[in-house]
């Protein structure tokens, strides 16, 4: 070979390899992947308490991607012998896998409980984050412990409680337990009597004062968050308490002596002029289901909710999902699936996992594993369609405290909760998809 010819072959193998150093490969997966710092979690819950965007729904690959060696600053030698070197990149998000985020109920090493307190998505950051409250009895989310999951590196961070924007004068005015509960000096743990629910987006907090008597009823209290315009609404405890998006509805529960998730379900007006059971308003009995509880829209000034036409049912295939119209107060029925269900972020539909839950009947339940369907019910259609996302999911439908927390990312296309296994741990599951999708 001529050295003219030499010289022409080695300029057009520089000039090809230099074309493909243009392209930004992803990084192999011994190279973390920079993700951003998680904010505190106050400013992750002011944000989820509004209406966001919806996600963009990006199905997982379980395909390595391809990543040529980067050549572009290589020392090439006439008559060297060039590899390109390709390593698998092994997508994070492989379709049936299976992480165990915490392990929950109670550890044998402490004798303590550990619950699923809150649970949330955030695929900007690319990650989950947790609360798991340890110990029995009540306790707000400054107490928690709050955890970061970054799906990509794999690493479990702990993130700084949210701080309560109650003050101590409020909470001395309001008699509710002190921030700092070793300040307390009643005769039993102050979350035992007491209940405390913020709302940072409305200003506005819902309450039960600490009680002369440790299992008295309690008593349901509405203010603002700077303790003015406090006023009583019942004779119960709270449950738990729920915001309408415009601020003007709250729903909230009186837990039942039964499952630790059954309770009656209350629609309240914010200005106290109206506080009504959801089955006295529409006729939907949910007095057996177990932590199903009604989710506002994000939207719009609707209520979604479970239940039964007929009452006290113990028939599972009774339960369905409706929707309660808060401007006139009537309900329409959604779909006949049930089980865990949450809004879509645009309001626009809802996610459904059929048959997750834990069934009303009257005869004792065995924790089996039960197969379940994942489906998404788009309400822009009339009537409502529904699409199979995923099928063949496990759930072991436990009734233990808080496993009815839950959510789905249809960004990820994958859920967390707690019932992947027959043991009681919260985990993240990446779903196979549907054929059809």
């Amino acid at each position: 070979m001529s050295k003219q010819t030499h010289l022409f072959c080695w300029l057009l193998l520089v000039l090809l390899l230099g074309c493909t150093s243009n392209e930004a490969p992803n990084p192999p997966s011994s190279t973390p992947v920079a993700t951003p710092v998680p904010p505190s979690v106050a400013s992750i819950r002011a944000t989820i308490e509004v209406a966001t965007p919806s996600e963009i729904s990006v199905p997982p690959t379980g395909t390595p991607t391809l990543i040529p060696l980067n050549t572009a600053t290589s020392t090439l030698v006439a008559d060297e012998t060039i590899e390109l070197s390709i390593q698998p990149v092994p997508s994070p998000l492989i379709a049936g896998q299976y992480i165990t985020l915490a392990q929950l109920d109670r550890e044998s090493t402490s004798n303590e409980y550990r619950y699923l307190a809150d649970i949330i998505w955030e695929p900007e950051q690319q990650a989950i984050i947790y609360a798991i409250q340890e110990g029995i009895g009540y306790t707000e989310a400054k107490e928690w412990a709050w955890w970061h999951f970054d799906l990509f590196n794999r690493e479990n961070l702990p993130l700084e409680a949210p701080q309560s924007l109650v003050s101590s004068e409020t909470r001395a005015a309001l008699n509710l337990c002190p921030l700092n509960e070793q300040d307390w000096t009643g005769p039993t743990r102050c979350g035992f009597m007491n209940r405390l629910f913020e709302s940072n987006v409305h200003d506005l907090l819902v309450f039960s004062p600490t009680a002369e008597e440790p299992y008295a009823e309690g008593e349901l209290w509405i203010a603002n968050m700077d303790g003015s315009n406090a006023q009583k609404l019942a004779d119960f405890r709270p449950f738990y308490a729920h915001w309408s998006i415009d601020g003007q509805w709250l729903a909230t529960g009186w837990a039942f002596p039964g499952l630790p998730g059954q309770a009656i379900h209350y629609l309240v007006a914010r200005d106290g002029s109206s506080i009504e059971t959801l089955q006295h308003i529409t006729g939907i009995d949910s007095f057996y289901l177990n932590g199903l509880f009604p989710q506002f829209s994000p939207i719009k000034p609707e209520l979604l909710i479970a239940g039964s036409e007929v009452y006290e049912s113990r028939d599972e295939n009774d339960y369905k999902l409706y929707i309660l119209d808060l401007n006139t107060l009537e309900s329409r029925l959604v779909t006949d699936r049930v089980g865990l269900f949450q809004w879509a972020d645009n309001g626009q539909g809802i996610y459904v996992l059929d048959g997750a839950f834990y069934p009303p009947s009257i005869e004792p339940v065995p924790f089996d594993m039960r197969e379940t369907n994942l489906y998404y019910i788009d309400l822009t259609q009339n009537p409502p369609q529904e699409y199979l996302i995923a099928s063949g999911i496990p759930y072991y439908s436990n009734n233990d405290y808080d496993t009815w927390n839950w959510a789905y990312s249809p960004t990820f296309q994958a859920i967390a909760y707690v019932g992947y296994q027959d043991e009681i741990e919260l985990g993240i599951l990446f779903l196979e998809l549907d054929e059809e999708n």
